[in-house]
């Protein structure tokens, strides 16, 4: 991008290439953009002041909203989540073990 913007006249107006490189960083970059927003609002429910909580009193489940803050309060836990947020496993690739390249001796 640099090079092609340095090869162009003096006033001229920049413009992004359309070719594959290109169209597969804009790709990435609304993949970003995805991934971005669904971490915002993930740790906006986290971090909701009151939850919807089921609890049982005298053995009935009774559906009550609960300050979160008061909660971790009373148990002197910190103001922000102890759970950090899920992350799928790295793709790995079952790899079997060649006993035949241990030299021994």
């Amino acid at each position: 991008m640099v090079v092609t913007q340095a090869r162009l006249p003096d006033g001229a107006p920049l413009v992004v290439p359309n070719n594959t490189t290109f169209q597969q960083l804009q790709h990435v970059d609304t993949q970003q953009a995805a991934i971005d927003s669904a971490m915002q609002e993930g740790q906006q429910l986290a971090t909701a002041e009151d939850h919807l909580v089921c609890v049982k009193i005298q053995g009935i489940p009774v559906a009550m909203e609960v300050n979160v803050s008061d909660i971790r309060s009373a148990l002197g836990l910190p103001d922000y989540s102890l759970r950090p947020q899920f992350r799928e496993p790295p793709y790995s690739r079952n790899v079997e073990f060649n006993f035949n390249w241990i030299k021994v001796g």
